[in-house]
């Protein structure tokens, strides 16, 4: 959904983007809730990428070890990125989430 953001391309409403749209719709009603950062508690990074993207979680354990997000992260590769090898993608992946969380890491 994100190619109608161009303004290179015509805009086109297709089934697989009412689909996707449902899936967003889905995802977002049954979804957990954020939690808020506890300074005192380690903070851990998860980062995953494809072909298309990359994601990451930033996330701590709470007093029984469930996993608390604190945020979610997603970005596309551009044309370039693409055509990274899969290690080169989920190592930028990893890069890109660490900046993105450098003031929580620090």
């Amino acid at each position: 959904m994100t190619d109608l953001l161009s303004l290179k391309t015509k805009f086109r409403w297709t089934p697989a983007m009412d689909e996707a749209l449902r899936q967003v719709k889905d995802w977002f009603r049954n979804c957990h809730m954020l939690s808020c950062l506890v300074p005192d508690r380690p903070i851990f990074v998860q980062t995953d990428a494809n072909q298309k993207g990359m994601a990451a979680v930033l996330y701590q354990l709470d007093d029984d070890g469930v996993r608390s997000v604190i945020e979610y992260a997603s970005a596309k590769f551009g044309q370039a990125e693409r055509r990274y090898h899969v290690n080169e993608q989920e190592c930028l992946a990893v890069v890109w989430a660490l900046q993105r969380y450098r003031h929580h890491i620090e």
